[in-house]
């Protein structure tokens, strides 16, 4: 007789392989995108903030994001 648990750990098994093909696939589909394809050249140099002497354009910003 099969117990119940081992039923549940295969379950969970996988579902954990499913979850991480997903994840593979997402990061694979993801891999080489250009944000900035969609804006001007000009609109990237725009100033987004200004402190004191420090000039963050939109370009920077969205690369800082990508970045993370």
């Amino acid at each position: 007789m099969v117990r119940p648990t081992f039923w549940k750990k295969t379950g969970f098994i996988a579902f954990s392989g499913a979850m991480i093909a997903t994840g593979a696939l997402l990061h694979a589909a993801c891999q080489g995108h250009n944000s900035h394809a969609s804006q001007k050249p000009e609109e990237l140099g725009e100033t987004l903030a200004k402190i004191d002497d420090v000039v963050i354009t939109v370009g920077e910003f969205q690369d800082r994001i990508n970045k993370q």
